[in-house]
């Protein structure tokens, strides 16, 4: 897609790793053409009419940067800001009122950027920044799980002739942490939360993070619309922004269906296979070592032949180290 590209400012650094994963963020809600660069390869910044649109993920820019910035937005332009720094978020009429970590923001259904039927209330993870926003509407105010507070989670407001939001945590970090878990609890992390009697799962990672109440809840999916009504807000004086949206002239989808073995008995396999067949939808059975004598060959052969397909679950026991795992896998 040509004309008129958002400039996503982003990069790599070690006190904020996930900030690169806004872009894939961006991908996912249809955002493809964007430019990105990092602060140190902006020399001066593109004009309104030529970007319509700064996204800018939490990295620092330094100081001339964001006078660049506010001059770009008072001039028409918009901007989207992760977690900006006290003096951005000072210049914008946002007055930093501390830090804090974790917990849950109330989207402020009045709004007219807030999409429809959102829950009441969702957790976001990572750092963030509480405001005073006197002179910025709240999209979203950061509360307990109990009742919403007086801080925005998400503001919009106008500067000069131009918009901005701003969210006061970090939606890549956040995103990424709700996809991923936290990396500390994994096998190899300095905080696991198992113990020495108990598997390794994926789902460790995760302990303590996901409220069960909201276990139905597409947080990170809501989340990500949020930002998206943002940006279209703050690009909309350019004109309309060229967006991939997921089922264009209600195409038909793709949906992955597959299971693990697991000391399966023969029978379930069976009845798996047979109801994947009923609605003609191929199914991938992965297997581990102790199941294979349970189907015979001439079976999973007249299966693959119906579409389906067979892999190796593979097992190297309850607490493996990476060198064991390895080992196995290979």
């Amino acid at each position: 897609m040509r004309g008129i590209q958002p400039l996503v400012i982003s990069r790599y650094d070690a006190e904020h790793p996930y900030s690169r994963y806004l872009i894939e963020i961006l991908a996912a809600e249809g955002f493809n053409s964007v430019r990105v660069m990092a602060p140190e390869q902006v020399r001066e910044l593109p004009r309104p009419d030529q970007s319509g649109c700064v996204v800018v993920a939490q990295v620092p820019l330094g100081r001339d940067l964001r006078d660049q910035l506010l001059t770009y937005v008072r001039s028409g332009g918009g901007a989207v800001l992760m977690r900006p720094d006290a003096e951005l978020a000072r210049a914008l009429g946002l007055q930093p009122r501390g830090s804090h970590s974790g917990g849950y923001l109330w989207p402020v259904t009045g709004h007219p950027l807030c999409p429809a039927r959102l829950p009441p209330y969702m957790q976001f993870h990572g750092g963030a920044e509480f405001y005073e926003a006197a002179g910025a509407s709240p999209m979203a105010l950061f509360g307990s799980k109990d009742e919403a507070g007086t801080s925005p989670a998400i503001a919009t407001g106008t500067f000069g002739r131009g918009r901005f939001a701003l969210f006061a945590y970090d939606l890549a970090a956040s995103t990424v942490i709700f996809h991923q878990g936290r990396p500390e609890q994994s096998s190899t992390g300095s905080a696991w939360p198992g113990n020495p009697t108990s598997y390794y799962t994926p789902a460790d990672m995760f302990t303590g993070l996901l409220d069960f109440d909201l276990r139905k809840v597409p947080q990170a999916d809501f989340q990500q619309r949020m930002f998206s009504r943002a940006i279209e807000w703050v690009y909309e004086a350019a004109g309309p922004l060229p967006r991939l949206w997921y089922y264009p002239h209600a195409a038909r989808a793709l949906q992955f269906l597959n299971g693990d073995g697991d000391s399966m008995r023969h029978d379930e396999l069976v009845t798996m296979i047979d109801l994947m067949e009923k609605y003609d939808a191929p199914y991938a059975a992965y297997l581990m070592m102790d199941d294979h004598p349970k189907v015979a060959p001439a079976e999973v052969a007249e299966w693959m032949d119906h579409g389906h397909s067979f892999g190796q679950h593979v097992w190297a026991g309850p607490r493996p180290s990476p060198d064991e795992l390895d080992e196995r896998i290979t």
